[in-house]
């Protein structure tokens, strides 16, 4: 009866010892048994770190199931326990075969952490480039739609061309760093500069801008001109005054005659301001 009270008390701890051993495998193994990665960083590195606290621990684990086995070795050969603790060994013995996948995990979890954050800096200069290369199609564009004579010369729109055609290039050998949406930002924006490289070859290739554009562009200057003499200090007390908007009235007689080709028929439509007393 000694012994059999003996046996008992020795089982309850052990029983008790090998359940903690157990829950702490159940909590480890979807993490350390699991080939799970994820896209972002932030999945990723929330694995590892799960399975570094579980690494850490499981040094713990089998120095705890090493003195349980211990025990086991001492009660194996009761009649009345024996199936039990031969049982106890078996779930014991589990925990020394965690520690080299353990470690291999943790080692796979760093490789995906390292792979996923390779590909963000590459995606982040695939945003940059294509962000660039977007600024360019929206000049080019402008410049094929609304030439200036004064400003799109061949020379500047060779270089716009050039520019432009490089981005394309390295965009399009690294379109496999962008993501899905920036991929389709991409080909969005090369469909646009498709479109905008005709009229652009042909500005490349000397062709003048439209006669009436030209004209345009010589009006809004002297337009410009006349105003900004319009904001100069006024001149001095004994300095003949203009009438307000003289300059102006004369700005606009000139840009009807360029654009026009001296049309006093409409020239003399635009009147002087009515005198109004102060």
């Amino acid at each position: 009866a000694f012994r059999v009270s003996q046996v008992v008390r020795s089982i309850n701890p052990l029983r008790r010892g090998v359940s903690r051993v157990r829950a702490w495998e159940e909590r480890a193994a979807p993490i350390l048994n699991s080939d799970e990665g994820g896209e972002e960083e932030a999945c990723v590195l929330a694995l590892l770190v799960s399975a570094q606290r579980f690494v850490s621990e499981l040094a713990s684990m089998t120095a705890t199931a090493t003195a349980l086995e211990t025990q086991c070795t001492k009660l194996v050969d009761d009649v009345e326990h024996g199936e039990a603790i031969a049982d106890f060994r078996v779930q014991l013995g589990s925990i020394a075969t965690r520690i080299e996948p353990a470690a291999a995990r943790v080692s796979q979890l760093e490789q995906m952490l390292l792979t996923v954050r390779e590909r963000e800096v590459r995606a982040k200069a695939f945003n940059a480039a294509l962000f660039a290369f977007s600024e360019v199609v929206a000049q080019a564009t402008e410049v094929s739609m609304y030439p200036l004579a004064s400003e799109d010369t061949p020379d500047v729109v060779g270089a716009l061309v050039e520019d432009g055609t490089a981005k394309a290039v390295a965009l399009t050998a690294s379109e496999s760093d962008g993501t899905s949406m920036a991929r389709e930002r991409f080909e969005a924006a090369n469909s646009e500069w498709l479109v905008a490289q005709p009229k652009l070859t042909a500005l490349m290739n000397g062709e003048q801008v439209d006669k009436a554009q030209s004209h345009f562009e010589a009006a809004g200057r002297i337009v410009d001109a006349a105003g900004d003499e319009l904001l100069e200090p006024p001149p001095a007390d004994d300095a003949p005054l203009n009438a307000p908007g003289d300059n102006l009235i004369d700005a606009l007689r000139m840009s009807i005659s360029t654009f026009f080709g001296g049309d006093k028929g409409l020239e003399s439509k635009v009147k002087e301001p009515s005198k109004v007393p102060l």
